[in-house]
């Protein structure tokens, strides 16, 4: 997947950096050709039963499952921080809430890095809606996020407190999708 996207990546430079018409020519082909290999490879990669997620595959995953959950969303995570738990989180977990599915949160490590203000965001949520639960396990260092039937992923990606953005210091958290 990683020579997919080098590929496409340089065939985009060419493309923009194309002094003559062949050249445009044959960096459109190289850019088609290398955007196909990642789509065939993509396929591939979700024919796999079982298969490692790195680090910037986990918040399409939070994202997917925030929005495709019917029957039962569950993440479990040490700590809850603004930065993941901001407005557009909660706005696709209380749809969820709002349509019937079942959502669990577990979170807590004991070491108090949680963010009041987010924590307490998910406590109105647990209120208000008796289809979830949120459940601070005190010292809990697992990572773990399950959407219905269709994945369970888990790994040392913390759902609820890393971005996981592309643009900052890299980490390097790694899950396994089943």
């Amino acid at each position: 997947e990683n020579t997919a996207s080098i590929a496409i990546s340089k065939a985009k430079e060419k493309l923009i950096n194309s002094t003559g018409p062949d050249i445009k020519v044959e960096a459109e082909r190289e850019l088609k050709t290398a955007e196909i290999k990642l789509a065939e490879i993509q396929n591939e990669l979700i024919q796999f039963p079982v298969r490692p997620v790195s680090v910037f595959e986990h918040p399409p995953l939070l994202e997917q499952a925030l929005t495709n959950s019917n029957e039962r969303l569950m993440i479990i995570a040490p700590w809850i921080r603004t930065k993941v738990v901001e407005f557009n989180f909660i706005n696709k977990l209380e749809k969820l809430l709002q349509k019937g599915t079942k959502v669990y949160i577990g979170y807590g490590y004991g070491d108090w890095k949680n963010d009041p203000g987010a924590v307490r965001k998910l406590e109105r949520l647990n209120e208000k809606y008796s289809n979830f639960t949120l459940k601070d396990f005190g010292n809990t260092h697992a990572k773990v996020l399950i959407s219905d039937s269709e994945f369970v992923v888990v790994g040392s990606f913390n759902w609820l407190s890393f971005k996981g953005d592309p643009d900052a210091i890299f980490r390097d958290e790694q899950s396994f999708l089943v």
